[in-house]
């Protein structure tokens, strides 16, 4: 621990001391305030004894309810009363420690005095709601991490963040839940993520709803999260926190499969928090400020070192990322009239990260800045004795900007507004950071970080609801209104990015196919993107893509909880949602409006003596559509993907030293400023500001014309004085420069569930539960292309699939389409190649699709069945505990918004359904599939003052695909096609996890307690894989074709991807050319072929076609990478090039263990 962080904890730690006296352990008290007609809301309750330093005040809800909390063990005395009227008292309330007082209803109009010690219920038997709610003083005895979304971890039916960003819940990705804090909806406007932090000390209560939850919450078909942040009253309170994360307290870090090692975290926080009356009765505040520093530091290699010749700028020997937080909130609560209150609420959030490239170079560092402001107003007013009003108006903004670090943009500046960097090199290779052996090749990545921009998202709302109890019946109903405004700048590296490998290839004897002795060179290969202008160059930095558009909804809902006897209950509701999709000019081009969503729950009180239910409930569940389809649909983009193959470069340090150089150098590199000299016809410098491919002046005469990138030394030749040159051999666009139709009757993403349960209190305190659980995806939202890659509709999956054949869209309607012509630019329009009519809408139907060779898109599934049981002890006495059991199965073609294979993040515009081929095989387990789970958690008082506590989990590992390369470099599809079923290849390892702490508590005769705590996570420091590289076929590279005089030669030197000719001979029309209908042909050979590795090795190992250039035909591989591997499927896939070398090898692992102190100070 460095010297300020002891000085800080000494200091806390002496001042408490000075007036410590033995810890008494905290009560509770909770009760219901009735009238003759029943539970009456609003009314106000003050709780008052010796005990306490000033009475606690509180307010009933809807149904009468209130509840004390910390309260110090003795005898109190309660009065209710409502407005200005009478006021009850009710004397002698024992509260005990450790346990909670369970208070017989006050009714104001008969004076109720008999109290007895008996905990509340531990059924809740009215409502068929399943989840968990997390208290204060509930959560100050777990082991978790600093933010509101650690507590979901260790729920039940949560498991885990997916990589998502969020919590999976129920077969559920983590980006389909709803995230409210204070009522305010603070889920990402862009992805749906949790996009709100909060300094963990504020919360007051966190409701977890996982399933059966009631009408009035919608927009999620994942969980609710509902957090109630702490407000102000009568009396001042006070805490000053720190916690402290030290590296030198964790285990040493294990290497992924890859070698990286993972970074050692080094966190801490410091927060305080104020809260009191600023008119006493009327109005009080509650502030707080919580300041959060973490730091990360991983080993990096020196390149240099590494290939064992000086490469400047890659000296770095660790790579450290930052992360600095600052969350400010502030809340105000005024009580005008015993009958009102104003609640106003403020919070913020900004946080800067800089990142560093840890694998080994600087390109790849970049700053992430994030935030954003949340406010609200909310009003609760009581209309009369039996009606209650709530409404509350209220914005939530976020930011997202990702660019170069501050250093990389200040060393070599290229304009005003755009920098570039060194080059970044990623150690995958044959030489690892440490001397040892990898799998792969070297991998460089030269430019600025890759995927810059910036994203705004604004949520504007305004909703109100009207509740009442009487006779057997308590109703509620609502409406809310939302409007959300989205913008996004992407810069793809602001044409830069570029990730190259290079190759030791053998020249091999065309006629016989054997090396040629002495003919071995070095090759570099590379895979360069940006965005396209859509005639073979990328754009400039000036004109990179911006998205801007919005997104209205409605929703209104009514419910009911009725009780037809004392025994039984009716929960039973409705809600309808109507959600519009709309252009930077307020156009509306897609509307969701049938999103009726039935709720229908049962409970009933077998025993009748409130200690058992048996329940049911059923319902669908609608989520809102985030706004980064908008990207897809208004910014109108095409990604270029160029593949180059490049040989006579000495070695890797020339090439680097080249694209490095800096002014005065003996190489030439990026150019040093953004001038129109450099464009296009600089021989002394790479510009990348514009038209970057020229005419290769190196290009042999029969290869006059081709563009080249101008990678290259100032003569045109490298050290050795041979000429070089940098030739894209393939170049791929993808996606058009006009917008994406959206289907004018999309229906909305929902999802239907079934619970069935059973809950039993055999003893006081002690909950023993089972239920089955359901759920069923109906719909889903996803882009799809309908003509191989070009132009992309937003529809739902199994179609059919309608659009307004816009007469100005070029990619729908070719004003210059010549039936039957064979020049491309008198090709078909997307709506013209179905026989739809321009300025009418078109309907395409997998039928349709099928016809023209394309093959059909089915219905996205997926499917989720459970049984978990539950056991629990509430807390009384000295400990409390929740242990859990899940049995489930989720399967289907269709994860949700996030796609794992890929890693990619753009919820309902994933790749999943981008192309027919990448269903092949896609249904199967799905990455989310735990089959058991096994959660424990809860506290033990050892003494009045020591407490232990713990959280344990136990969970199945995810199932593995085999996959080709997720990025489409092996084949044309643009994503990964599943060369088996879908995740039956194996698993990952079962991962298990215990978290513990020691509390240790002192308190002094009034109201001041000091907290010292001990955190040790992931105890026992397995550090297990959490995800492995699923890709089995290696990525594709460009086959090089050799002239030797006699006819066309195809180099063997190819990956996993299938010959050419075998394409269009076994699956095509035999006429040399390979097009989409043949790709699509064999990819669909491959559904269901293979029931193992074993099996599909075979098929890639010994597969033939006749090869027609050939004088007698012989038979060659039609997978030529395979032509050199081993016989049967090898043990390590280094043995075979075709093969992926990472294939099975961890991507991530477990955090090793780590050790957080904390002391905390409250008054």
């Amino acid at each position: 621990m460095t010297r300020p962080r002891v000085v800080l904890a000494a200091t806390l730690f002496s001042l408490a001391i000075a007036v410590a006296a033995p810890a008494r352990a905290a009560g509770s008290a909770a009760g219901t305030v009735v009238d003759r007609d029943g539970p009456l809301p609003g009314a106000t309750v003050v709780l008052a004894g010796a005990a306490l330093p000033a009475a606690k005040s509180a307010l009933t809800d809807a149904k009468g309810f209130y509840r004390f909390q910390g309260i110090p063990a003795g005898t109190y005395e309660i009065t209710a009363f409502l407005g200005d009227g009478q006021k009850f008292k009710l004397p002698g309330v024992q509260v005990a420690n450790g346990s909670e007082t369970r208070v017989p209803a006050i009714s104001l109009f008969v004076e109720t005095v008999q109290v007895t010690g008996k905990s509340l219920d531990v059924v809740t038997k009215d409502t068929t709601t399943s989840g968990e709610t997390f208290e204060a003083e509930k959560i100050a005895t777990l082991p978790t991490g600093r933010s509101y979304t650690d507590l979901l971890k260790i729920a039940p039916g949560v498991s885990g963040d997916d990589g998502s960003g969020g919590q999976s819940v129920y077969g559920a990705t983590g980006l389909e839940s709803s995230y409210l804090i204070d009522g305010v909806n603070t889920t990402s406007v862009e992805s749906g993520r949790p996009s709100k932090e909060i300094s963990f000390d504020l919360i007051d209560k966190m409701e977890l709803k996982t399933g059966g939850y009631e009408a009035e919450f919608g927009g999620a078909q994942g969980a609710i999260v509902n957090v109630t942040t702490k407000s102000g009253s009568n009396e001042f309170t006070g805490a000053l926190s720190f916690y402290d994360t030290p590296a030198s307290l964790s285990a040493a870090p294990a290497r992924n499969g890859f070698g990286t090692e993972l970074p050692v975290p080094n966190d801490r926080e410091i927060s305080t928090s104020v809260g009191g009356p600023i008119v006493r009765d009327r109005l009080f505040f509650f502030a707080a400020v919580s300041r959060k520093n973490s730091s990360r530091v991983a080993p990096q290699a020196d390149l240099s070192s590494v290939l064992g010749e000086t490469v400047q700028g890659a000296t770095r020997r660790f790579a450290e990322d930052s992360d600095e937080a600052d969350l400010y909130s502030l809340k105000l609560t005024w009580q005008p009239a015993g009958r009102n209150r104003v609640v106003a609420t403020l919070m913020s959030d900004p946080r800067l990260q800089n990142l560093r490239d840890e694998l080994g170079g600087y390109g790849g560092d970049h700053e992430v800045r994030t935030g954003g402001t949340t406010a609200s107003v909310q009003l609760s007013s009581i209309l009369s004795k039996r009606w209650l009003l709530e409404a509350q108006v209220g914005t939530h903004s976020e930011n997202d900007r990702v660019l170069p670090t501050l250093e990389r943009r200040s060393f070599n500046p290229v304009g005003e507004d755009r920098r570039l960097s060194y080059a970044s090199v990623q150690l995958r290779g044959a030489r690892g950071a440490d001397g040892t052996t990898l799998p792969g090749e070297p991998s460089l990545k030269y430019g600025p970080y890759a995927y810059s921009g910036e994203m705004n998202g604004d949520r504007q709302f305004a909703k109100a609801a009207a509740e009442a109890s009487f006779l057997r019946h308590t109703v509620k109903f609502g409406a809310e209104y939302e409007i959300s405004d989205y913008e996004q700048s992407l810069d793809y590296g602001w044409g830069t990015g570029m990730a190259l490998e290079w190759s030791d290839i053998t020249d091999r004897d065309p006629a016989t196919g054997a090396p040629r002795p002495g003919r071995q060179t070095e090759e570099l290969v590379g895979v360069r993107r940006c965005w396209g202008d859509g005639q073979g160059d990328c754009v400039d930095w000036n004109h990179q893509v911006r998205a801007r558009g919005a997104t209205g909804s409605l929703r209104l809902f009514a419910q009911d909880q009725w009780k037809p006897a004392s025994t039984v209950t009716l929960n039973y509701g409705l809600r309808w949602e109507q959600q519009d999709i709309r252009d930077a000019e307020g156009s509306v081009l897609g509307k969701m409006k049938d999103n009726l969503a039935p709720r229908l729950g049962f409970a009933w009180d077998v025993l009748g003596d409130d200690r058992s239910k048996l329940y049911f409930s059923a319902g669908r569940f609608y989520d809102t559509v985030p706004m980064q389809v908008v990207s897809r649909a208004f910014a109108p983009r095409i990604l270029m993907t160029r593949l180059y193959r490049s040989k006579n470069w000495t070695d890797i340090p020339t090439f680097l030293n080249t694209l490095n150089a800096l002014p005065g150098s003996n190489y030439f590199g990026v150019c040093p400023v953004n001038d129109p000299i450099y464009d296009q016809g600089s021989s002394t410098c790479w510009d990348f500001e514009s038209k970057d491919l020229w005419p290769d002046p190196f290009a042999y005469a029969t290869k006059k014309g081709i563009l080249a990138d101008k990678v290259h030394s100032p003569d045109g030749l490298n050290s050795n004085g041979t000429p070089v040159s940098f030739v894209p051999e393939v170049v791929v666009n993808s996606g058009s420069l006009n917008r994406s139709p959206i289907d004018p009757d999309l229906k909305g993403t929902s999802t239907d569930e079934v619970t069935v349960g059973y809950d039993w209190e055999f003893r006081d305190g002690w909950m023993a539960g089972a239920r089955a659980i359901g759920r069923r995806l109906n719909e889903a939202i996803e882009d799809m292309s309908l003509d191989f890659g070009k132009t992309y509709v937003i529809a739902n999956p199994g179609g059919p699939y309608r659009f307004y054949a816009d007469p100005s869209n070029l990619d729908l309607v070719n004003p210059r389409y010549v039936p039957g012509s064979a020049d491309p630019s008198q090709a078909p329009g997307l709506a013209q190649r179905f026989g739809c009519e321009p300025g009418a809408v078109c309907a395409v139907r997998n039928d349709d699709l099928e016809a023209a060779g394309l093959g059909a898109f089915p219905k996205a599934t997926r499917t989720f069945r459970g049984v978990e049981l539950t056991l629990s002890r509430k807390l009384r006495d000295k400990y409390w505990f929740n242990l859990s059991y899940l049995y489930s199965r989720t399967f289907g073609n269709y994860r949700g918004r996030y796609f794992a294979e890929s890693e990619e993040r753009d919820p309902n515009v994933t790749e999943a359904f981008d192309v027919p081929a990448l269903v092949v095989n896609s249904t199967g387990l799905l990455p989310q599939d735990k089959t058991h789970q096994v959660k424990l958690y809860g506290s033990y008082r050892v003494t009045p003052s020591v407490s232990l506590g713990a959280a344990y989990r136990f969970a199945t590992g995810s199932p593995i695909s085999a996959t080709t390369d997720p990025a489409g470099g092996s084949t044309p599809f643009f994503g990964p096609i599943f060369l088996l079923e879908r995740g039956s290849v194996g698993r990952t390892p079962s991962l298990r996890n215990l978290d513990a702490n020691v509390a240790w508590e002192i308190r002094d005769a009034g109201r001041a307690k000091l907290s010292m705590y001990l955190d040790v996570f992931n105890l026992l420091n397995e550090q297990k894989p959490v995800r492995v590289d699923e890709q089995f076929l290696a990525v594709g590279q460009p086959k090089a074709v050799i002239y030797p005089g006699l006819g066309a030669y195809i180099s063997q030197g190819g990956r996993g991807e299938p010959l050419d000719l075998y394409l269009d001979q076994k699956f095509g029309n035999k006429d040399g050319r390979v097009t989409p209908n043949e790709w699509n042909a064999w990819a669909n050979s491959l559904n269901g072929a293979f029931g193992s590795l074993r099996e599909l090795y075979a098929y890639l190992k010994n597969e033939t076609v006749p090869d027609i250039l050939s004088y007698d035909s012989k038979p060659v591989p039609a997978f030529p990478g395979f032509a050199n591997c081993p016989a049967s499927l090898p043990a390590d896939p280094t043995e075979c090039p075709a093969l992926n070398a990472g294939f099975g090898r961890a991507k991530e692992i477990e955090a090793p263990r780590s050790i957080r102190v904390g002391i905390r100070l409250t008054f």
